[in-house]
This record gives structure tokens, C-alpha cells and sequence, in this order.
């Protein structure tokens, strides 16, 4: 993953077969928009909005139409929580 210094938008790649990732040291408790993109015909796809946990870790979702081929993919942060109140 390539990771911007403010850690707002990043672009990756997924391998073929690859059953699982997670992206780590992300914003915590913040939404990024992930796009996936076909390497073969182009195009950006399946656009979703996912959500970081307090650590900053990002579970990816399922690549487009199974996972028989890279893909590439970008993130973007699109909100981050408020803080909360330690109790």
C-alpha cells in the first residue's frame, strides 16, 4: 500500500488467490471510500465506504466477481468520528 503522509488516500494492489487483508495504520475510527480497479479492462468498480477500528485497521472487503486475478484498489478518507470522551 502507498500511503499518503496524512494517511487521507492510498493506492494497493491484491494478488490473485488472496483469501484476506487488512490495511493497518490508518486513521482510527474513520470512513475511506475503497474502489477497486480491473487491471485487465480498466475502470474503477464497486465503490463502498469502509470503517477503520480504533487502531487504525481497515478490513478489506471482498474483491469484485472472486478473486481469480489482481486487482488494484484506492482508498480515500471520506470522515473521520469525533473524538470521544475518555471515561
Amino acid at each position: 500500500l502507498a500511503l499518503s503522509k496524512d494517511k487521507r488516500q492510498g493506492l494497493g494492489f491484491f494478488s490473485a488467490c488472496r483469501v484476506s487483508c487488512d490495511l493497518v495504520k490508518l486513521t482510527s475510527r474513520a470512513d475511506y471510500r475503497l474502489e477497486w480497479w480491473h487491471i485487465y479492462n480498466g475502470g474503477w468498480q464497486d465503490k463502498t465506504v469502509q470503517e477503520t477500528d480504533g487502531t487504525g485497521r481497515l478490513s478489506m472487503p471482498s474483491v469484485p466477481g472472486g478473486n481469480t486475478r489482481g486487482w488494484a484498489f484506492r482508498i480515500l478518507r471520506v470522515s473521520e468520528a469525533a473524538a470521544q470522551p475518555e471515561k
